[in-house]
């Protein structure tokens, strides 16, 4: 359980500097990349609490946030 709440502070982090740095960021493209690269690391995170027998119920929903915000990012001219 301690695991999961360090990986979740870690992807909320993570998502509020998404967030700042998406202001300096002048292409989807280069949001795209850096999206891409955080939710590929939270996937394998999650698949490692999984194969330790966790419960990673929690990381799955912050990766869907995750997406959400990707998705709304994605929609950017």
């Amino acid at each position: 359980m301690k695991e999961i709440k360090s990986l979740l502070v870690k992807l909320e982090n993570e998502i509020d500097n998404l967030n700042l740095r998406a202001v300096g960021i002048k292409t989807k493209d280069q949001i795209k990349i850096e999206v891409d690269k955080m939710y590929a690391f939270y996937t394998l995170e999650m698949c490692k609490l999984k194969l330790k027998g966790k419960d990673f119920s929690e990381c799955k929903e912050a990766l869907l946030r995750t997406k959400s915000i990707y998705e709304k990012l994605k929609s950017l001219k």
